[in-house]
């Protein structure tokens, strides 16, 4: 006998909300996979959002007509759509690994001279391939779902019936994003993630064939004599595309904000961010719209919601103004590896969970105001969904490729906000609800309140500067931002990101009494220049290297190093945007020393597993060098067992060095021995950098595992948990707390 609750409306909810679970479960795990075939530059991570996007828009759109056209129960559709997905999320792997080689080798045979737009356009057609079959699948589950639900709703879209089916596929997509970014890819790897997501996707197939054998399969009405939209749904059209474009560029414009705020992983505060909006998506979805629904006339509800969301935009900006004595992690998120002051993270509250709550609501209050009813359900819940994805791709792109560089994120966010505002006020004035005449004058109010807002909270903001510090220079760009600080102790620090840099030490004068022949080096991470600085003081080096994905980062030389810089121009010295991995794998450059200085979390991350340090080691000349630092004192022995055993797998004959009191650098080679005899000798006899002979290294490796792209380390058990400053490098022995963690010696 089957179960009657079959035949009710939950069974649809859980089927969405694993739907959703599993959608964002994707998107989080085959987003940090398409990186590493295609860079992380923000040209590389735009194109592949912009895919993925741009696939969910169309298959809503193309969806949502055919499931009210066509024959075929629309249960009987979504169940088809989950299986597809179960499917291809163990497609795509091979052929990730099939386009990669493609992709590789064309890149190889231009020498890595690709200009930009060819970068461009070979990253789309991957992007495209690997993404839009299900994406498009993807995004023709929700109108499938709103098709067969809503005819149950007894008061047609007037009912609560569509707010609740999206409130439940967004919070699933919220517990996807939470599960994925901070424990499943770290504890199970990227298979482990792959089966948890299309497990999730079979139990809402299983779920929705359950239903349609239970009697929920009832054909679809015929179309509305009068159509889809009622008079006037255009305006409410465009109203909603122009919620999507505020939306996803204002959480860009958040992540890059966050970033700067704290000390965290790329992906993890991308993480965060999209958490705090899909939990606000759901909770207007599922609470704040269902409060408004009866309270509020259908003519005032869209210009409320748009209001709330310029109104949260502008609050978040106005809480980065204070400046803080001190800053106190949040426990919660410091125990899962982030560090994130909770005087910055509250800026979430106003910033992105308001606007989100707002735009949550804003589906069903536009698919009611607007649709002429039940029967065109599936064409309308398309084409709203779709409208709102496009807004949202132009939308990240005005702002990550226009408004940050040009005018900051901080101020770029306060834009977005008088930009709610002003579609709010014109939508009142569309729908009637405000005199063409004081609207103008509220527009007048909006830009003159934006203006101000823009003034007084500086681009700057955002960064945490403490008591005695002096910001000396500031500037944003498409991949992160860049600032120089003066600390009262005298020392200069530069802010990558967030991150800051000293450049207090270098590997380059160990590597060359290591190995004389040294002539071409290549800098992974040039940080404040002083690595690469060093290299060109040697005659004998011809030419230097450095990649690094911030741009700017050149034009702050000057600060750092003075008249010393002078030296890195060309034709000795040559930079380049990009990031380490891509550059290895897409240029082919042999080199006779290689220096990993990426960025803390990059290193332990990206740029450590078993697989880069196989591309590091195709990349040198017999007898070449490659450098790999490890913050001995930050991280958690257990990292450091995982991080020693990978490097021995590939390099077996590696060593570790000092470079400064917590930093150690690995040094292994592509063949030969390393000449530690022409090192001068400590009291023990030993070389006096020397850290860990070959012996020493195995033994502290012994019960490490091997750290590989599909399972990289997991972020929460790399950093030891205790202070606010992970990753200040080259911290001195006074300023470690007690009880640090570091070699035997």
């Amino acid at each position: 006998m089957r179960p009657t609750w079959l035949a009710g409306p939950r069974p649809l909810l859980i089927g969405a909300l694993l739907s959703g679970f599993a959608a964002l479960a994707y998107e989080m795990s085959w987003v940090r996979r398409l990186v590493m075939h295609l860079g992380v530059s923000y040209d590389a991570i735009t194109t592949i959002l912009t895919v993925f996007m741009a696939g969910l828009a169309a298959g809503a759109a193309i969806a949502g007509r055919l499931v009210d056209r066509g024959r075929a129960p629309p249960l009987l559709v979504f169940a088809g759509l989950e299986l597809f997905l179960a499917i291809w999320a163990w497609v795509l792997p091979p052929l990730l690994q099939g386009l990669d080689g493609l992709y590789t080798g064309l890149a190889l045979q231009a020498e890595g001279q690709l200009p930009r737009w060819a970068q461009m356009a070979l990253r789309i057609g991957f992007s495209v391939v690997a993404l839009l079959p299900p994406t498009l699948a993807s995004g023709a589950t929700l109108p499938a779902a709103a098709r067969a639900l809503v005819p149950d709703d007894p008061a047609g879209l007037g009912g609560g019936a569509l707010g609740r089916l999206y409130a439940a596929n967004v919070a699933g997509a919220a517990l996807g994003c939470f599960a994925v970014t901070f424990y499943a890819i770290g504890l199970l790897g990227y298979t482990g993630t792959t089966a948890i997501a299309s497990g999730a996707n079979l139990a809402a197939g299983a779920l929705a064939l359950g239903a349609h054998r239970a009697g929920r399969a009832a054909p679809p009405p015929p179309p509305a004599p009068g159509g889809v939209w009622q008079p006037g749904a255009r305006r409410l059209q465009l109203a909603y595309f122009g919620a999507g474009f505020v939306a996803v560029g204002s959480e860009v414009l958040w992540t890059r904000v966050i970033g700067q705020s704290g000390f965290n992983p790329a992906t993890m505060v991308f993480g965060v961010v999209l958490l705090s909006f899909l939990g606000g998506h759901a909770a207007g979805a599922g609470l704040l719209w269902p409060a408004l629904r009866e309270r509020v006339a259908p003519a005032r509800q869209i210009p409320l919601l748009l209001g709330l969301v310029g109104l949260g935009l502008l609050l978040g900006v106005l809480a980065l103004a204070p400046r803080w004595a001190a800053m106190e992690p949040v426990a919660a998120l410091r125990a899962l590896g982030l560090v994130l002051p909770w005087q910055r993270s509250l800026v979430l509250i106003p910033g992105v969970a308001l606007p989100a709550a707002a735009t949550g609501a804003l589906f069903p209050a536009a698919a009611r105001a607007s649709l002429q009813g039940v029967q065109g359900v599936g064409s309308g819940v398309g084409a709203l969904s779709a409208l709102s994805t496009v807004g949202g791709i132009f939308g990240s792109l005005v702002s990550g490729f226009i408004l940050m560089p040009l005018t900051g994120a901080v101020p770029a966010l306060a834009a977005f906000g008088g930009i709610a505002l002003l579609g709010a006020l014109a939508a009142a004035t569309a729908f009637g609800e405000a005199p063409p005449r004081r609207a103008a004058a509220g527009a007048g109010l909006t830009v003159l309140a934006t203006a101000g807002l823009i003034a007084l909270v500086r681009a700057e903001a955002a960064l945490i500067l403490f008591p005695g510090e002096r910001l000396v220079a500031f500037t944003e760009g498409r991949n992160s931002s860049t600032a120089i600080v003066d600390h009262p102790s005298g020392r200069r620090f530069m802010l990558v990101g967030g991150e800051r840099l000293l450049g207090g030490g270098s590997d380059v004068d160990l590597a060359l009494q290591l190995h004389p022949g040294i002539r071409d080096v290549t800098v992974i991470g040039v940080g404040t220049g002083s690595v690469a600085r060093a290299a060109l003081s040697h005659p004998e080096v011809r030419s230097v290297t450095a990649v690094d994905v911030d741009g700017d980062i050149p034009r702050f030389f000057p600060l750092m190093l003075g008249a010393k810089a002078d030296a890195m121009a060309p034709p000795r010295f040559r930079f380049l945007e990009d990031d380490g991995r891509h550059h290895l794998r897409t240029s082919g450059q042999a080199v006779d020393l290689l220096v990993n200085d990426a960025a803390i979390y990059a290193w332990y991350l990206e740029l450590s597993t078993l697989e880069f340090n196989r591309l590091a080691r195709s990349r040198l000349r017999q007898g070449g060098l490659y450098v790999g630092r490890l913050h001995l004192w930050r991280i958690t022995p257990q990292a450091l067992a995982d991080e020693l055993r990978t490097f021995l797998e590939v390099f077996p004959d590696a060593t570790l060095w000092h470079l400064s009191d917590d930093i150690g650098m690995l040094i292994g080679t592509a063949d030969g021995e390393l000449l530690t005899d022409r090192l001068p000798k400590g009291a023990n006899g030993r070389p006096a950098r020397l850290w860990f002979d070959n012996a020493e290294l195995r033994a502290a490796a012994e019960k490490g595992r091997i750290i590989t792209d599909d399972r990289p380390l997991h972020v929460a058990d790399i950093f030891l948990q205790r202070d606010l400053y992970p990753i200040v490098e080259y911290t001195a022995p006074p300023e470690l707390p007690e009880g640090q963690h570091g070699p035997p010696r």
